[in-house]
């Protein structure tokens, strides 16, 4: 997976909408949610942490390599969740 980021305190340049439930997408700054659900994130693209609740509208300001809807390991849907980079 990715190292750690340089200048992880500035705001993000770019951002990507995750499709997939796998945990090997790039080290991102932050996670922006979409729609209000159970996310499953992934820090080190082996284990899984679920976040209860998570609020549309909510900036999270973790570095993950994964993310899946906690019910059933689901991919989240287009707009659902996106990575901040």
């Amino acid at each position: 997976m990715s190292g750690e980021l340089i200048g992880n305190t500035v705001s993000a340049i770019r951002s990507i909408s995750i499709t997939v439930n796998t945990a090997d997408r790039e080290r991102c700054r932050g996670v922006w949610i979409g729609t209000t659900n159970d996310y499953d994130f992934s820090f080190d693209g082996i284990n899984w942490v679920t976040f209860k609740s998570c609020g549309a509208g909510s900036c999270l300001g973790i570095q993950v390599v994964g993310v899946r809807i906690n019910s059933g390991s689901a991919a989240p849907s287009a707009g659902d969740i996106i990575f901040l980079y």
